[in-house]
């Protein structure tokens, strides 16, 4: 009798300690929901970039963009902006020399309390003329624009100074 008593005790065990295993606990915090917004585009260069020092050099090409924002509903998050060059050349305006743009940017950045304001970018590339020394150079601007829940409302990329 003793060996049915020990073997139930030893089973009645097992089970209250299976059962504490499969109950979830009240002091288990839930994690705010990650909110994920996700937008690419393919858009067209066309402009002159002038530098200090450096001949104006008319750009043309294209440039993908792809703007991701994480955030809880809490808080406004953070926004990340991969760039790449495709097919983008410029010509120097005095020497009539072509250039060629390469090469790929990762950005991250706090997103601003302000949903309006956008937030600029400025990746940096390589400029490649042939002879010369590969230098990194950044003639693009990037604007992303985020509103209130973290949805990118627009995208838009221009040549400029720096």
């Amino acid at each position: 009798m003793r060996g049915h008593l020990s073997r139930a005790t030893t089973k009645l065990f097992l089970l209250v300690a299976l059962l504490g295993l499969a109950t979830p606990t009240a002091t288990a915090e839930a994690q705010p929901a990650q909110v994920v917004h996700t937008r690419t585009l393919v858009l067209a260069l066309n402009g002159t970039f002038s530098a200090p020092a450096a001949e104006p050099i008319h750009i043309i090409g294209r440039i993908r963009v792809t703007a991701v924002t994480l955030g809880t509903p809490a808080s406004r998050g953070t926004l990340r902006v991969s760039s790449s060059l495709d097919r983008t050349t410029g010509v120097g305006q005095t020497s009539g020399r072509t250039y060629r743009f390469v090469g790929a940017d990762v950005a991250t950045r706090a997103l601003p309390s302000d949903p309006i304001t956008p937030v600029v970018i400025r990746p940096r590339f390589l400029r490649i003329l042939p002879g010369d020394p590969i230098l990194p150079t950044d003639p693009i601007r990037v604007a992303v624009r985020v509103v209130g829940d973290g949805a990118i409302s627009s995208i838009s990329a221009d040549i400029g100074p720096t």
